[in-house]
């Protein structure tokens, strides 16, 4: 009876230890990614329409940024953007977020004013 007890009591704790990595993952990274906020210039040089919410820009430097909606921020105009985006012209941006290899996250673009 005591070997089973044993057993349930470290199931309970790889439990919590999962409970804990996917509120890292899915809750506290994302709210701290889109708390960095970064300006600067870029020269667009392909645009990429991923899904109905999701675009990609990429830039003369080999940087590549995304337009999406941002729950947390309250950002819904990614289409709108999107739009106003031409290759071959330079523009001021305002991004949120880091560029996280592993984790497939890159600076969302939620101000673009054309120079």
């Amino acid at each position: 009876m005591k070997t089973k007890h044993k057993h349930s009591f470290r199931w309970g704790w790889i439990f919590n230890i999962m409970i804990v990595i996917f509120l890292l993952a899915f809750i506290v990274v994302p709210v701290v990614n889109v708390s960095h906020v970064s300006e600067k210039e870029i020269r667009v040089s392909q645009l990429l329409a991923a899904t109905h919410n999701l675009y990609k820009v990429y830039d003369t430097d080999g940087n590549v940024y995304e337009i999406q909606n941002l729950f947390f921020l309250g950002f819904y105009r990614s289409a709108e953007l999107y739009g106003k985006m031409e290759v071959g012209s330079t523009y001021r941006i305002r991004c949120h977020g880091y560029r996280i290899p592993f984790l497939n996250y890159f600076p969302n673009i939620t101000h673009v004013d054309k120079l």
